[in-house]
């Protein structure tokens, strides 16, 4: 098969496990004879604003990659430079099937290119970034969300390409909708599938499965127990990951003198933390039990595993499938983490490792403290991890995917409504009313899509077109009555209002108690679109000429 790849970014600019799963993925797809090639995107140079393209050989894969302009959840979701790019890089390679990763800073629409395409796609979803602006669930107050309804507190708004401040709500069910057309979801852990299922992902196009790691790599031999219990902490080192829970537990065992000079810690990775954990870890309390490494290379990594007695990850957030984790069951290494997310699928507490309650510093100092006093235990619990590595075989994973790739596309309804919207700049009054949408709606729920945002699959899905202002683009207007949709808008008396009111053609609102009305009508009795030529016709009579001038920005549809 042809395979395009897509991740957000890509070795040698990984900074996550979702990058390094993409890039092995790729290369044993390539030795097992497929044409594999990848579009990723990476961090803009100096002198770089972010759009230009690039082509090299990665370790044997085509890799076309794009100066990123932005990985902030503002302006992550969709760009249009990049669907542009992906669209010419994807006519030239020609897959059989897209399978994508993180799209975050590439953008969802994609996903929309690839099927104008009319490819075969497959999405592996790493985080849940499909549902929550942050990706992490973990709320600047540092705690986990429990409410994914209440993302305009994290992000209250995104960015058009225009620069137009706009309500979060749009974006996140923007990038919903996109994801309801891909033909296959793969969630790498049990948890994360059962996450996307609780916010109504469609369960007929999702499956479970692992990663996988490469064994290979981790086939040397252990190194033997020294005095210490070797402890390694790998990751990107930014506060989701605890780094500074860690170092709170750290204090709490330099503070039991009967372990002292019994351990040591480990650290090794790169962030936005770098800086102080480097500063930490040279401080004189801490400088006999903790060794910061800094980044390491991939192919160094099996070295550091072979010689740790325990992997621990103390992240804050409930992660998928973590790569370390899988490493440390490779290895043959015990591990540590927090009872949360996908961990609790790769850590069989009390026999491949232990668990601890999440954001908790004493239970994790107390895991730690355990296996320094039970160095035979964190043995016990390698030599459990080295036994059952079989099970996450990169090789079998892979697999996995080659008949996910032929399998045939799921065809599936999520009956989710599309209202397309516009409007002038949304005032305070327009972002409370998408914010809190979700207080009025039962089932179907409504997706609002930007107008200018949704290609001609979405025009066909959608139900209505909501304006909310008494801004009008006469070529919004006219598509909306040829394609038969139903026009929400604030009530008026000018010409355009009698044309479109009389003509049944629309539905004029005095408030947003109104328009949220009309709008549930819509959604709950899906109306059947009458196309409304003759409208449009009259719409064009009345329209001043220069209204319909194309350019750049807003090429014909």
């Amino acid at each position: 098969m042809r395979i395009l790849i897509v991740s957000n970014l890509y070795p040698p600019f990984a900074v996550g496990g979702a990058e390094i799963v993409a890039h092995r993925h790729a290369r044993a797809l390539l030795a097992r004879g497929h044409e594999v090639c990848v579009f990723a995107g990476r961090p803009p140079r100096a002198d770089q604003d972010g759009g230009e393209i690039e082509f090299e050989m990665v370790d044997g894969v085509e890799v076309h990659s794009i100066a990123l302009r932005s990985l902030e959840p503002e302006r992550a979701f969709r760009w249009e430079a990049a669907g542009r790019a992906f669209r010419a890089v994807a006519l030239h390679v020609a897959p059989d099937v897209v399978h994508f990763h993180n799209l975050a800073g590439l953008g969802a629409n994609l996903i929309l290119e690839a099927k104008r395409l009319g490819l075969r796609t497959v999405c592996t979803m790493h985080d849940h970034w499909g549902y929550c602006a942050r990706n992490t669930l973990l709320r600047p107050e540092g705690f986990v969300c429990r409410d994914t309804e209440d993302c305009h507190f994290c992000t209250p708004n995104v960015a058009d390409e225009a620069g137009k401040a706009l309500p979060f709500r749009l974006a996140r069910d923007y990038v919903r909708v996109c994801l309801s057309l891909v033909d296959q979801l793969v969630f790498p852990s049990r948890y994360l599938a059962d996450a996307y299922r609780s916010e109504g992902f469609d369960g007929a196009r999702m499956r479970v499965q692992s990663n996988g790691v490469d064994l290979a790599r981790f086939d040397a031999p252990r190194e033997s127990e020294g005095p210490q219990l070797r402890v390694a902490v790998v990751g990107y080192l930014g506060a989701h990951k605890g780094f500074d829970l860690l170092f709170e537990a750290v204090d709490l065992l330099l503070a039991e003198s009967r372990l002292a000079g019994k351990w040591k810690i480990a650290i090794v990775g790169d962030g936005h933390m770098r800086e102080k954990i480097a500063d930490l870890a040279g401080r004189p309390a801490y400088r006999d039990h903790v060794d910061f490494l800094g980044k390491l290379d991939q192919d160094d990594i099996p070295t550091l595993m072979a010689r740790a007695d325990v992997v621990a990850l103390p992240s804050l957030w409930p992660e998928n499938e973590p790569v370390v984790m899988l490493e440390a069951i490779a290895a043959g290494a015990a591990q540590i983490a927090s009872g949360i997310g996908g961990h609790v699928d790769l850590v069989d507490d009390g026999r491949s490792g232990l668990l601890f309650a999440s954001g908790d510093a004493e239970d994790l100092a107390a895991s730690i403290a355990r296996y320094v006093d039970n160095p035979e235990e964190a043995r016990t619990h390698g030599a459990y991890n080295r036994a059952r590595r079989g099970a996450f075989a990169q090789d079998a994973a892979v697999a996995a995917y080659e008949n996910i790739y032929s399998a045939e596309p799921v065809v599936t309804n999520d009956g989710d409504a599309i209202i397309l919207c516009d409007g002038g700049w949304p005032t305070q009054e327009v972002a409370q009313l998408f914010n809190n949408f979700t207080l009025f709606e039962r089932k179907p729920r409504i997706r609002f899509i930007t107008a200018d945002w949704a290609d001609a699959r979405l025009w066909d899905r959608a139900s209505a077109l909501f304006l909310w202002s008494d801004e009008r683009r006469a070529s919004l207007l006219t598509r909306a009555l040829r394609s038969g949709l139903t026009v929400v808008a604030p009530s008026g008396g000018g010409a355009l209002e009698f044309l479109l009111r009389e003509g049944g053609a629309s539905i004029g609102y005095a408030g947003f108690g109104e328009a949220i009305a009309a709008l549930l009508a819509i959604a709950e009795n899906a109306p059947r679109r009458q196309k409304r030529a003759d409208l449009a016709d009259l719409l064009a009579a009345i329209t001043e000429a220069d209204s319909f001038a194309l350019s750049a920005e807003h090429p014909a549809v």
